[in-house]
Order: structure tokens, then sequence, then C-alpha cells
């Protein structure tokens, strides 16, 4: 931005159009430089579509894992990997998080879910004993999995959820 910014000010100083008209396109191309950047970054990630923890060594899969959808749609999939819990958060898009074939430790997990003007969608295994507790405040949370009865010998997961002008799907 700083150098579209000195470009204009350059042209105007150089005659190609008056200083006035320069001052007010300042803040135009600058907010559209900043949207465009949100977009490229949600829709051309530097890495895979799809987010996975395999790539990562195994001390630091057994720390919680943060994943954002920032006006974008993200995946995030478990499929038999160890699952230690995580954090995900979505402001103006979705995350979907599948730890449906994941694998989990003896001990239970915490997922942390923060939903603001977005979705969050997560698809928990059939056998799992799960705990949800929310703050919605003009948003909403869906647990398909209510009535289930405790299953013994099943990992735990807590899901905390705080979700304004959001939803979130549990299945």
């Amino acid at each position: 931005t700083a150098v579209v910014v000195s470009t204009l000010l350059f042209a105007a100083k150089m005659g190609v159009f008056d200083l006035s008209m320069a001052k007010r396109l300042i803040l135009p191309v600058m907010l559209i430089i900043i949207g465009l950047s949100f977009f490229i970054h949600c829709f051309f990630p530097e890495n895979e579509e799809e987010d996975s923890p395999q790539d990562e060594d195994s001390q630091s899969q057994k720390n919680n894992h943060n994943f954002e959808g920032i006006f974008c749609s993200k995946a995030v999939n478990y499929d038999h990997l160890p699952f230690h819990g995580c954090s995900i958060s979505s402001t103006f898009g979705e995350v979907r998080l599948n730890i449906s074939e994941a694998e989990f430790p003896a001990s239970p997990v915490r997922i942390t879910c923060n939903a603001m003007f977005g979705t969050l969608d997560i698809h928990v295994p059939e056998k799992v004993n799960l705990m949800v507790k929310g703050k919605p405040l003009f948003g909403g949370i869906h647990n398909y999995r209510k009535g289930n009865a405790p299953v013994e010998d099943a990992p735990t997961i807590y899901i905390e959820v705080t979700c304004i002008f959001g939803g979130i799907d549990i299945r």
C-alpha cells in the first residue's frame, strides 16, 4: 500500500493529475488493496487447500493447533492422525473440522470454537462422549449428536463454543 500511495503522490506532483484527486484516491485504493490481499490469501493459500497436521513433527502434534477461516472457507481433516485438541475460529467464513477418523489419546480433548458472523462444522466419531458448552449471542449451536448415551472406554471431547451472529454444527 505504501508503494501505491507514493506512486499516486508522485504522479500528482509530476502533473499527471491534480493533487486533490490523489488525496481523494488514497483511502479507496488502500481499502481495495487490503481487501484483495484478504481474498488472495483465502483463495490461493501458500499450502494445500485442506489443512492437515501430518506434515508437522511428532512433538508439535501434541500441542493444540489453531485453524481460522477469515472471509474464506477452510477444511481441516484428521483422518488416521492423532488428535489432541484444537482451537477453530471463523470470521465471515467457514471452517470444517473432520475428526471422525482421528486417533484420540486416553485423556479428554478440548476444542475451543469461536464463530463471529461465520460457521463452524465439526464432524466427530460415532462412539465418543461429547460435552458441549456454549455462549451463543444471536447465533446458534446445533448439536445433532444429542441424546447419545455415554459410551464406556470411549474418548471424551469437550467443545467450548462462543458464537456471535454465527453458527456451529456438530455432527
